[in-house]
């Protein structure tokens, strides 16, 4: 897979990470000091805020050719999985060729990185499901075990 290190947008997508690391962490320090319904919706809007700095930090990363495994943990919760066609949504945004790339060559290498981050996911998404089951499996025997003992 080609990597794209000098690209200009993705300095773009850097900015627009730090800009939501700061809004998340302002969210959060303003929610320190409220009480009751206003600060779970601060809290609630913080959770939200780093659901997009998430999307764009995993974008960035296949950008950068990396895999899902080298950005997020295998002990991730099935069910809190970030948005592929988002983050497809994210990279095609900020996806910019080579210089000596044509029309055609660019469309490939974008169908090529499309095509990497569906099947990278997908790897990804299984890998955490298992890693999911398992730990409940061996959760449920020493539940079973310390009721024997």
């Amino acid at each position: 897979m080609t990597t794209y290190k000098r690209n200009p947008k993705l300095n773009e997508l850097k900015t627009e990470i730090k800009a939501k690391a700061a809004e998340g962490r302002a969210l959060r320090d303003e929610a320190r000091g409220q009480k009751g319904m206003t600060r779970w919706e601060t809290k609630a809007q913080a959770n939200y805020v780093g659901s997009d700095a998430r999307d764009l930090l995993l974008a960035y990363g296949y950008l950068r050719g990396k895999k899902m495994e080298d950005m997020e943990s295998p002990f991730s919760r099935p069910e809190n999985l970030p948005s592929v066609k988002d983050i497809i949504a994210l990279a095609n945004e900020h996806f910019q060729p080579q210089e000596e790339e044509s029309g055609e060559e660019y469309k490939a290498a974008l169908d090529e990185l499309i095509e990497f981050i569906k099947a990278d996911f997908k790897a990804w998404r299984k890998t955490i499901t298992m890693n999911a089951i398992e730990r409940e499996a061996l959760r449920r025997q020493r539940k079973a075990e310390r009721q024997v003992a």
